[in-house]
């Protein structure tokens, strides 16, 4: 979860301006993507998963990554 000192680095190749949310999912109780890979999970094409905290460590998402009870998922999210 960021914190209020965190700093978070965005970067773009874009020349213009993009409307885009950055947003946080806890997977708690029984959230519908505990225990399912990434490629298995049915978000928006223009929804990308940044990096998944699991404990103390974090983890660069790929395809294969399943997902567990207690990860938070940071999702950047282009509208």
């Amino acid at each position: 979860m960021l914190k209020q000192q965190d700093c978070v680095l965005l970067t773009s190749t874009e020349k213009r301006s993009v409307d885009a949310r950055l947003e946080e999912v806890c997977l708690e109780d029984n959230h519908e993507w505990i225990d399912k890979q990434i490629k298995e999970l049915d978000i928006s094409r223009r929804t990308f998963i940044l990096m998944i905290r699991r404990k103390n460590r974090i983890i660069q998402p790929e395809d294969n990554t399943k997902l567990v009870e207690g990860d938070v998922v940071v999702l950047l999210d282009r509208r």
